[in-house]
């Protein structure tokens, strides 16, 4: 996926991460975020109705999603499950960890 790409409207697209360097660790998951952001397009109207006399209230959002990325290498062979059954969590306080 380009680091731009357009989108029409009601459409959707995936993204395809791809790995630039090795320096991922071989023997532990890494977390990363992937942030995307939305921007809504200029309205050609509003440069062509000068002369208009109606008014025309446009609101265009721009909407930002980041979302974490866990990378986890090929030699750790356990599916998700059975890494939640090995965590181990403790109450301290009022922390857990």
């Amino acid at each position: 996926t380009p680091p731009i790409l357009k989108v029409e409207s009601n459409a959707r697209t995936r993204l395809k991460v791809i790995p630039t360097s090795n320096l991922f660790n071989k023997n532990e998951e890494s977390l990363y975020w992937l942030c995307v952001k939305g921007v809504p397009p200029l309205n050609d109207n509003e440069s062509n109705n000068k002369n208009n006399i109606t008014t025309n209230l446009n609101v265009n959002v721009v909407t930002n999603s980041c979302i974490k990325l866990i990378y986890r290498p090929k030699t750790i062979d356990l599916t998700t499950m059975e890494i939640a059954d090995k965590l181990k969590l403790e109450r301290k306080g009022n922390s857990i960890v």
